[in-house]
């Protein structure tokens, strides 16, 4: 399912469309191993093997799908293929007459272009993907070339960053709260800072390779993840063991 997965995603970006999965591996890292392995380019949420999900959705066989209308409505369920295809057309084209809008517009095709690194070196190629800090450019004959983002020179992160073939966000992969589980309808939108969280500073957060930096404010722990309001106003969730120690210990002081 996975190629006809990311062909929709792909195929419907800039759309009031949204695809989430849900995991039920043994171990997140699992979970975040298959994201990366298949290339998944959409949201998924860990669930455990018992999870609250699959509980409270009535999951008793995989893969179970559900398509929900933009009022959070389930309009169909375990219907592939056309029947699929169609379903979602519908449903995203009475979002759109009832005036929702999607996402982003897709990144432009990459061009083939140099790419020098900070030291000097120079490397002709075409952006193909970007995971865990690591670029990879494809050559003209096909081969492929692994960078980190952070030896190449400040031009070509920048050049990246603006067609939006790299982000800071955080992984793709997100443990779930019991709250999340109860409802599909609930938003996800992010509640407004509390007295309590206003009054936390901006700080640096660093990851435990020490070479992600994000400047950001701390606002409350929600299961294994930190929910940090960035310098931007943009709030984002952050795997806690992710993070550096220091900045683990920090959460924990300021999590009371």
């Amino acid at each position: 399912m996975y190629p006809h997965e990311r062909s929709l995603v792909s195929s419907l970006q800039g759309r009031p469309f949204a695809l989430l999965g849900v995991n039920t591996d043994n171990k997140i890292s699992t979970a975040i191993g298959a994201v990366k392995e298949n290339n998944l380019n959409w949201r998924s949420w860990y669930d455990g093997d018992s999870g609250p999900i699959v509980e409270n959705f009535g999951i008793t066989g995989f893969p179970t799908i559900f398509v929900v209308d933009h009022s959070g409505v389930i309009r169909y369920k375990d219907i592939r293929g056309e029947k699929l295809e169609h379903a979602i057309e519908l449903l995203v084209a009475e979002a759109e007459a009832a005036g929702m809008k999607g996402g982003p517009p897709p990144p432009p095709k990459a061009e083939y272009r140099v790419f020098t690194a900070a030291t000097g070196t120079r490397t002709a190629g075409t952006f193909k993907s970007y995971s865990d800090g690591v670029v990879t450019l494809e050559k003209k004959d096909g081969t492929e070339v692994k960078i980190e983002l952070d030896d190449m020179s400040k031009k070509d992160i920048a050049y990246l960053k603006s067609n939006r073939y790299v982000s800071d966000e955080p992984g793709e992969v997100t443990p779930p709260t019991s709250e999340s589980a109860k409802s599909i309808t609930e938003s996800t939108a992010e509640p407004t800072a509390t007295a309590k969280t206003a009054e936390r500073v901006i700080r640096e957060f660093v990851d435990v390779t020490g070479k992600h930096r994000t400047q950001a404010r701390f606002l409350r722990v929600d299961g294994d993840s930190a929910v940090l309001e960035r310098a931007d106003g943009k709030v984002v969730r952050v795997p806690l063991a992710k993070l550096s120690e220091n900045d683990r210990d920090y959460i924990k002081s300021q999590d009371k």
